[in-house]
């Protein structure tokens, strides 16, 4: 009989070292597992309208919000600060729930998601260029359209980020080797409970198959010690690997949403730039924020309407200098050039304006200042006249014109004015009485409280000096004395009637009645005088009023008799006399009674 020669098999000791390798090699291999699920490296690249391209636009107008929040109180009032703050805060939760969802996917197109996210993460950043776009102005000069633009945009990202919070506590979102797959959350979890369970029931069986030695013999120990290591692999991979466990399910079928797309290889994004308002030759230059806009081996270029313009570019930034460069007005666009060609979204929306030269301020000024009379008189009117004039390149609003007529104590006279154009003049007049006598100084203001920006505040002013008050005249008045009657009580002549005439002294003022001659007087007879003296007193002087009656005779045979005196004096405590007298004269020889009138006028 022919020797068949039988394969040889493994002695029992070497089949034991196998098994053990085996189990080594088991355990190494799950914690390379383990390793390479802590050790995913995400690509760095962000493509125009990617995740991570609008998780750096939230950010910009993150920026933005928090350069102007104080600015705001302090200016625009503590309800847009709140606004900001709340709008801030919103952005910033769905940046946060962005990060966490896609943190190893960053490159994901946003127009690949699954059209329920796409909307929402479009609406978001339509809705973010808005403020950005908004928080351009200055915020001291922020409209109520502004105002709402923001109010509206807190509320509505707010609720934005309510329903993405949403969708995305209920999807997985995980990359495998050639795609990202969004698969549904409970799923993905039930598939992951699934795989630990199978997995741990196999290694609890297989390490009492191994050590209770019930493992067959002979050639179906090798396949069965192969089939172990196959089952642990694949559970294993499912349980620890999570692109594993989506490609399986992806081709399975179960569970799948969307497979996303993404960018394999870095491109520049603009996001955003700074300022959008290019004023020549005010305008140093502007900032094009975005990401991979330096990228390695490429020559940046850039342009804005068309024209060249010196750029430096980083890694998030671009600066254009345009400050001296003759650029088109209008908008126009900024674009960076790699190579010479224009990246997919490397372009921005500015606004060119030339450099308006303001008209120059407003300049009052007083042209001319005179007080009239030159030397005033205390207690009299005293008028102030006033030229002003705007020699400046803009009206002037509202002002005061002041006149100080005596500066100490101060005693201020003001006239508004309610404007005044270019190169026009406005003649004023003020009053006042001064109170005393002496020696002062006048001044004349314009814009009295500087409510004009003017090109010159210091020309606002003009002095008079050295003007001389005089004393307050006394009063004076007008007297006037009107003598009406006489009646002859003693003619003084015992032989028949006699001639007589009276001699008047009043205040000075000499009178004769009659004229010239005498009038013939007896007895108890009456005569009706006109005799009136009007004249002008100072309030310090005293009045006289004297009457002197004489009868003729025939001197020096026989000397004229003397028919009396009346003699009154007056001062302004009497008010000089004034009222109705019937005074009788002294009576020497003979005697008379004479009736007169005071009459006095303050002048």
């Amino acid at each position: 009989m022919n020797n068949i020669a039988l394969p040889s098999f493994p002695s029992l000791r070497q089949q034991r070292l196998l098994t053990r390798v085996i189990v080594v090699a088991m355990v190494l291999l799950l914690l390379f597992n383990l390793i390479a699920l802590g050790s995913l490296q995400r690509a760095e690249a962000l493509d125009p309208l990617t995740i991570g391209g609008l998780i750096v636009f939230g950010k910009l107008a993150l920026d933005k919000i928090d350069s102007i929040a104080q600015n705001a109180i302090n200016n625009a009032g503590q309800q847009v600060r709140d606004s900001l703050e709340e709008l801030r805060a919103q952005i910033a939760n769905v940046i946060d729930e962005l990060q966490k969802a896609y943190q190893d996917n960053l490159s994901i197109t946003i127009d690949s998601l699954d059209s329920f996210t796409t909307g929402k993460l479009i609406q978001f950043q339509n809705m973010v260029e808005a403020v950005n776009q908004k928080l351009q102005e200055d915020i001291n000069l922020i409209q109520q359209a502004t105002k709402d633009v923001i109010n509206t945009a807190a509320t509505q990202v707010r609720q934005l980020g309510a329903e993405i919070q949403q969708r995305l506590q209920n999807v997985v979102v995980v990359t495998a080797e050639a795609a990202v797959f969004v698969i549904d959350r409970t799923l993905f979890n039930v598939v992951l409970v699934i795989s630990l369970i199978l997995l741990g029931l196999g290694l609890l069986i297989f390490i009492w198959l191994i050590f209770s030695r019930k493992l067959p013999d002979g050639i179906m120990r090798p396949v069965v010690l192969l089939m172990m290591v196959a089952f642990l692999v694949v559970f294993g991979m499912l349980a620890l690997v999570p692109r594993v466990r989506a490609q399986v399910m992806s081709a399975a079928g179960l569970g799948l949403e969307k497979e996303l797309k993404r960018v394999t290889e870095p491109v520049p994004e603009v996001v955003g730039v700074e300022p959008r308002l290019i004023t020549l030759g005010v305008t140093p230059s502007i900032r094009m924020i975005g990401i991979n806009l330096r990228p390695d081996g490429k020559t940046v270029t850039a342009t804005i309407g068309g024209i060249s313009v010196p750029v430096v570019a980083a890694d998030r930034e671009a600066v254009l200098t345009v400050g001296g460069l003759s650029l088109n007005v209008g908008n126009q666009e900024a674009i960076l050039l790699y190579d010479g060609v224009e990246a997919a979204r490397t372009r921005q929306l500015v606004e060119v304006k030339q450099q308006v030269t303001p008209p120059p301020p407003p300049d009052l000024v007083i042209t001319s200042f005179t007080i009239s009379p030159s030397s005033p008189t205390a207690k009299a009117v005293t008028t102030a006249t006033i030229v002003i004039r705007n020699q400046g390149g803009s009206a002037a609003g509202s002002f005061t014109v002041r006149w100080r007529p005596i500066t100490s104590p101060a005693t201020d006279v003001r006239i508004t004015i309610n404007g005044l154009a270019v190169g026009a003049s406005q003649t004023l007049n003020f009053t006042h009485s001064y109170v005393t006598s002496g020696t002062v100084s006048s001044i004349a203001t314009v814009d009295e409280f500087n409510t004009v920006n003017e090109s010159n505040e210091g020309n606002n002013e003009r002095t008079i000096s050295g003007i001389v008050v005089k004393p307050e005249p006394p009063k004076t008045y007008t007297i006037t004395v009107r003598f009406t009657s006489i009646k002859v009580i003693s003619d003084a002549d015992p032989f028949g009637s006699n001639e007589m005439w009276l001699d008047f002294n009043v205040g000075g003022r000499i009178g004769r009645h009659p004229n010239s001659g005498t009038f013939d007087a007896n007895d108890g007879d009456t005569f009706s005088l006109n005799e009136v003296f009007t004249f002008t007193v100072q309030e310090t002087d005293r009045v006289t009023i004297t009457v002197i009656g004489t009868d003729e005779d025939n001197p020096p045979i026989d000397n004229h008799d003397d028919m009396g005196t009346v003699s009154l004096s007056f001062t302004k405590g009497d008010n000089f006399g004034s009222g109705s007298y019937s005074r009788r004269s002294t009576c020497p020889d003979g005697c008379y009674q004479i009736n007169f009138t005071i009459s006095v006028v303050q002048n």
